[in-house]
């Protein structure tokens, strides 16, 4: 049986010790921006699980309904000069309006310049069918 999706409001947690600490390798303008991200991601793709992983060039936190990788599908990675959220099954998500980025098998992304370019109907479209993808299975 196929779970059903819920629309409830979802406010995200506090940020995390590990987060913030992690936030700490980016400019200001940069933590704003992963900050916002953070919180558009819990509005739309309503999350139950994050988990925060730095590497080399990024600081990327995982987003999903439970502990296992393959049920943290949508992340949020921050760079030098931008924010991507990002989909682990991002190729088999609808884009009708192309919004993301990527030519892998699977991956794709949208990168985040701006406040105003999480002002976005279609990206909240995506972060809903990802979160319907992942708690249909």
């Amino acid at each position: 049986m196929r779970a059903q999706y819920s629309d409830p409001a979802v406010p995200a947690p506090p940020p995390s010790a590990e987060l913030l600490v992690c936030l700490q390798r980016f400019d200001p303008r940069v933590q704003r921006l992963m900050m916002r991200a953070r919180e558009y991601v819990w509005r739309h793709f309503k999350p139950t699980t994050e988990a925060v992983f730095e590497v080399k060039y990024a600081g990327v936190v995982w987003y999903g309904v439970g502990e296992k990788m393959k049920e943290r599908t949508v992340y949020t990675a921050g760079f030098k000069s931008h924010v991507n959220i990002g989909f682990l099954y991002g190729a088999s998500l609808p884009d009708p309006h192309g919004i993301l980025k990527g030519n892998g098998k699977q991956m794709r992304h949208v990168q985040i310049k701006a406040p105003e370019d999480l002002d976005s109907a279609p990206l909240a479209s995506v972060l809903k069918a990802a979160r319907f993808a992942l708690v249909s299975k």
